[in-house]
């Protein structure tokens, strides 16, 4: 019997299949317990023995079944990976596809034409896809040039969308005639009332005026701007920030007051944004004013500044990235180049034909203290006559003559301040403390139109005031003899006009303007 028994176990345990183990055990067991009384350590010894082998097996087959269930798992979690992977592909791909769209919208609500102006220079990089620095340029109607460079709080998205007012204010503006002072003042009361607290606009407003020779510059949170001497480029002027950024207060606590710098033909104007002077390099070091001063001092035509400050910069970094947005902007005094801006400025008349039509407009007391009438009367102009006048050379016209009768006239000021450069800028000072304490006082605007048939028509101006008026005689020979700074205002508008006369005691001047229809 035992010699039975230990063949089948024998064969049982070379079969080394655990799952036969239970079927086998217990009747090899069984016979062996049955042999005679010396055998039976022996089958106890096989007991204990195929004990042990069927606790291994039971191991191995728990092993086993563990590691089908992991492998198992494993291809799951590795199918749920790759799908996880595809998905997020998949929406990357269409996160970058909307981006390139919203890109491109935000590329086409952003002028570009009057930065191509052949006397304006300019670099733009982004730290990311979207920009938070903003770079605007347009022309005024009457020539002068406007530009405002500004960096909203933060990168990306977020901090471009806060452009997309700026620039539709800044634009429609401009072309209506209105100073960057009313710009940047209507630019924050619009930011302070949309924007969440902590996003704002640290921005800077300039207007060049070709034919004053003026440089108005309103700084409110970018660095330092720089007027450069036009004989060698050195620095003229150092403006700094005497604002706060755009967005911050409100429109009641708002200084709208520009700094004021006399400028000639070929001086130049230069901004940027702080990401310039805060670019670091691999020692953890800012680029710094004093870099950025050496290249300005250094460096005269526009173009070539351009390239100066982009190479030094790449000096400087030694192949680390750029940490911030830069952006920067060169503009020479090149009255001939504004010209031509001006005279590619979009005039969007419609047609129609313009009649006869009279307006007045009169202003007193504390209205005159912050209100330019002038864009309002070019705008009234341009929808009577169907936009048919080409507003720009009347603009100049009215807003001569109306400062003209404003400064003199009403506040006083005395014209020859303005012969020396520090008279220029204590005259400009004295005429915004005359006018913040202004309480009477009166300027009447007059328009009367005539349509000449077939011909255009005539624009017949008078400006009247409450002053005590001046010898006007004296005006007359002094700008013939083109003698000083003060006067040219008058003189700019004969020039453009038919007829230009003071009347009575010099209070009142009259001008003619005679426009052509389109196309003639």
């Amino acid at each position: 019997v035992s010699s039975l028994a230990v063949p089948l176990m024998a064969v049982s345990l070379r079969s080394g299949a655990a799952f036969v183990f239970p079927a086998i055990v217990p009747g090899a067991v069984m016979l062996i317990t049955q042999g005679d009384p010396d055998s039976r350590g022996l089958g106890m010894a096989a007991f204990v023995y195929i004990g042990t082998l069927l606790a291994v097996a039971r191991n191995f087959q728990r092993a086993f079944v563990q590691n089908m269930h992991l492998e198992i798992s494993n291809e799951r979690l590795v199918r749920e990976a790759r799908g996880r992977a595809r998905a997020l592909e998949q929406a990357q791909e269409e996160i970058l596809a909307e981006q390139e769209v919203a890109l491109s919208l935000f590329h086409a609500l952003q002028p570009r034409q009057a930065l191509e102006a052949p006397n304006i220079a300019y670099h733009i990089s982004s730290h990311s896809l979207f920009n938070g620095d903003l770079l605007l340029a347009a022309t005024r109607p009457d020539g002068r040039q406007h530009f405002l460079l500004g960096d909203f709080t933060g990168h990306g998205l977020a901090a471009s969308l806060g452009t997309l007012p700026v620039i539709d204010i800044f634009t429609s503006m401009t072309a209506k005639g209105f100073s960057i002072c009313d710009i940047a003042a209507e630019i924050n009361r619009k930011l302070h009332l949309q924007l969440p607290s902590n996003i704002f606009f640290a921005a800077c407003l300039a207007e060049l005026d070709p034919q004053g020779g003026q440089l108005s510059v309103w700084n409110g949170g970018l660095p330092s701007v720089y007027v450069l001497r036009a004989e060698d480029g050195t620095i003229k002027r150092q403006l700094e920030s005497l604002h706060p950024p755009l967005g911050i207060l409100p429109e009641e606590a708002f200084d709208k007051r520009p700094e004021l710098v006399q400028v000639k033909e070929g001086d130049q104007l230069f901004m940027a944004t702080d990401g310039v002077i805060e670019q670091i390099n691999a020692e953890g070091e800012a680029f710094g004013e004093a870099r950025l001063e050496e290249v300005l001092n250094r460096v005269h035509a526009i173009d070539a500044l351009k390239e100066a400050i982009r190479d030094a910069l790449d000096e400087f970094c030694q192949g680390i990235g750029q940490t911030d947005d830069l952006t920067y902007l060169a503009v020479v005094l090149d009255s001939e180049a504004m010209r031509q801006a001006a005279r590619e400025y979009p005039q969007q008349r419609q047609a129609g034909q313009a009649g006869n039509w009279r307006l007045m407009l009169e202003l007193e007391g504390r209205t005159l203290r912050g209100v330019d009438p002038v864009p309002l009367v070019i705008h009234l102009i341009q929808e009577l006559n169907h936009r048919e006048v080409d507003a720009g050379e009347f603009e100049l016209v009215v807003g001569e003559l109306y400062k003209n009768a404003l400064d003199h006239g009403v506040l006083e000021l005395d014209s020859s301040l303005k012969d020396s450069p520090e008279g220029f800028l204590r005259y400009y000072d004295e005429r915004q403390d005359r006018l913040e304490l202004l309480e009477e006082g009166q300027v009447r605007i007059e328009v009367n139109h005539r349509v000449l048939e077939g011909e255009g028509g005539q624009l017949r101006l008078r400006v009247c005031d409450s002053g005590k008026g001046f010898d006007h005689r004296s005006l007359d020979r002094k700008l013939a003899s083109n003698d000083g700074v003060h006067g040219r205002g008058v003189a700019l508008a004969r020039e453009l006009c038919e007829d230009v006369h003071f009347e009575g005691d010099g209070n009142q001047v009259y001008a003619c303007y005679r426009w052509r229809a389109v196309g003639d």
